[in-house]
């Protein structure tokens, strides 16, 4: 039986370390590569402006994506609650929300959440204006030969209004559900047809079981 020289030994180690490092260095740069090339989904705020008053503007980024579609929700607020004399509550104060959508890339719709603004006094009794309802998720759910963007939206009580849009890869609102208790305000579609119309599953819809994030601002 032969026996192995040290110095053979020795260089054959230190062949292997080499080796192996080389490899490691490559799969981890492979993994990085491959993070680096998809979309996180996200919530930050940086500060913008300032109202009249000197009241701070932050400006909230929230970014949604799954597969070739992709939300991002902006979303203007101040830093302050309402005054308790308010029927309503919303913490942040939200002036402004603006939706973009993308699907392969390509800004497929963008408009601000199409609501009222409402005066209310803040917990300094100062006056200030507000929306009136306040988008709080957004979310993409699969359909049989594609996906749709959901957005839903709270107005600040139990019997407040609330508001609900599924909108296409086209842009194209398929179904749209803004109401309170008394009233219905906006309304397209009729959502068990639009549904199954589209494959989109009823239990995993009504349930909000699919890809959703919440938008409330980071404060």
């Amino acid at each position: 039986m032969k026996t192995l020289n040290i110095s053979t030994f020795i260089a054959f180690i230190t062949i292997m370390f080499f080796s192996c490092t080389t490899n490691s260095g490559e799969s981890k740069n492979i993994r990085i590569s491959k993070k680096s090339r998809v979309n996180v989904d996200s919530n930050k705020t940086n500060s913008v402006k300032y109202l009249s008053n000197n009241v701070e503007i932050k400006t909230d980024t929230t970014i949604l994506s799954s597969g070739f579609n992709k939300i991002i929700l902006l979303s203007d607020y101040v830093v302050d609650s309402l005054n308790e004399s308010e029927s309503i509550y919303f913490f942040p104060l939200i002036l402004n929300q603006k939706i973009n959508l993308f699907y392969q890339n390509k800004l497929i719709y963008s408009k601000n959440h199409a609501v009222k603004k409402i005066e209310v006094k803040d917990k300094h009794n100062k006056k200030i204006k507000i929306l009136e309802n306040v988008i709080y998720q957004i979310g993409i759910i699969e359909g049989q030969k594609e996906s749709f963007f959901c957005i839903e939206g709270y107005g600040g009580c139990s019997s407040c209004t609330e508001y609900s849009e599924i909108i296409n890869k086209n842009g194209n609102t398929i179904f749209l559900l803004f109401y309170d208790e008394k009233k219905v305000y906006q309304s397209k579609g009729n959502l068990i047809n639009v549904l199954s119309e589209n494959g989109i599953d009823q239990k995993k819809y009504r349930s909000g079981n699919y890809k959703k994030l919440s938008t409330s601002p980071k404060l």
